[in-house]
């Protein structure tokens, strides 16, 4: 059960010890979130989203909203920003990489390696990924990648990179573009000077968090709470997922497929299927869009990508608090085990009960559609006007 507050009180959490915060992210939420308002009015925006030749996450082909599926079938890692492809008419671009000092700050992740220089190779092969799935042709990413000197960035009313891919000295040419980004490896210097300051010459930094309580630390007005998996619950219908009532088994998150002890998933065998994690797109579409569960326990900390897009995808999301210390925004008390036992006797107590389990599954679709879309939607929509104000547009 998940007590509402209102919004309006989340700047006096800051004053609460952090035991009580985390206390708050599985137990309490924003009333929005759990009783949301009418959608809000998007404005007809042309948009971009930019990733450089040498980046993994999201997609490795160039694509637009008129091709969301070949897009996600695309992806190496996470389905992405799906959200940015039903609500606006975006293009999704992949850019070689530039040698400016602001597009090398993917450098940092590694830079304390025994052998950076190792690392980089791993980082700069990533020129070699190429779609496993969908419509051909199907080519290395770095083959589709295209000079960011020789797009005309002045067609889109907003731009999104992650990881800078874009240079300070392109950005300056554009002053009536507002542009955002992210970067991918959270704790390194660049995203942390984030916090302080917009780099590069950017506008707007996302953060690519999700946290219901945005405190500690408090975003600066130029810091949007804006997470890696900006998705609405209803995009997975354009992706092909079934209805809730056909799903079975239980998917496993990547980690928790390799800890997890035999005996326990014989046992939760007997009652549903343990089904493995896959790391083709494909693959993983399809077991996201069927299983009734996701399952994430026995790791060590993650971001919590995979839980999100999980309850994105329509799962019923069980993890262990402890391994997702950041981003528990989707987190259900009710759905937090501690150990592999109280996994078994959970899974148990869900499958004798459906009603009880499609209206836990009912209000974690509802935090998702508040937390991954409609407030850090409207809380960038509100900085891009704040932009267009200030330069009288």
């Amino acid at each position: 059960m998940i007590s509402a507050i209102p919004e309006w009180c989340e700047p006096f959490t800051t004053f609460l010890p952090r035991p009580s915060l985390r206390w708050l992210e599985i137990h309490a939420s924003p009333s929005a979130s759990l009783y949301p308002e009418a959608p809000q009015l998007v404005p007809p925006l042309r948009i971009a989203v930019v990733k450089s030749e040498v980046a993994s996450h999201i997609y490795t082909r160039p694509g637009s909203s008129a091709d969301l599926l070949s897009l996600v079938l695309s992806t190496p890692k996470m389905l992405g920003p799906t959200a940015f492809f039903t609500l606006f008419h975006t293009d999704f671009i992949i850019v070689r990489e530039s040698p400016d000092s602001e597009c090398q700050h993917w450098r940092e992740s590694f830079a304390g390696d025994p052998s950076p220089s190792k690392t980089a190779r791993i980082y700069e092969n990533h020129r070699n990924l190429m779609p496993h799935a969908g419509p051909e042709p199907r080519q290395p990413q770095g083959k589709s990648a295209i000079a960011p000197e020789s797009h005309d960035w002045s067609q889109y009313d907003a731009v999104i990179c992650h990881d800078l891919a874009i240079p300070a000295r392109i950005v300056a040419k554009y002053p009536k573009v507002f542009w955002s980004y992210w970067i991918g490896e959270t704790g390194t210097p660049s995203y942390k000077a984030s916090y302080q300051a917009p780099l590069a010459g950017y506008q707007c930094f996302l953060n690519g968090g999700s946290r219901r309580w945005r405190v500690r630390p408090q975003l600066k007005p130029h810091v949007v709470e804006f997470p890696f998996i900006f998705q609405q619950p209803s995009d997975r219908f354009l992706l092909g997922a079934r209805p809730s009532v056909t799903r079975s088994g239980v998917l496993l998150e990547r980690i928790t497929s390799e800890k997890m002890p035999p005996d326990i998933r014989a046992t939760i065998n007997e009652s549903i299927e343990v089904v493995p994690t896959s790391d083709l797109s494909s693959e993983r579409l399809q077991k996201l869009h069927s299983a009734r569960y996701f399952l994430q326990m026995g790791g060590q900390p993650v971001w919590g990508n995979s839980f999100q897009e999980a309850v994105s995808a329509g799962c019923l999301a069980i993890a262990d608090p402890s391994t997702m210390p950041n981003n528990r925004s989707l987190m259900l008390s009710e759905l937090a085990p501690k150990t592999w036992n109280q996994i078994i006797t959970l899974v148990e107590k869900l499958e004798q009960n459906p009603e009880w389990r499609e209206k836990l599954r009912l209000q974690q679709e509802s935090l998702a559609s508040w937390f991954l879309c409609h407030r850090p939607l409207r809380d960038w929509l509100a900085r891009y006007r704040y932009f267009r104000e200030a330069r009288g547009q």
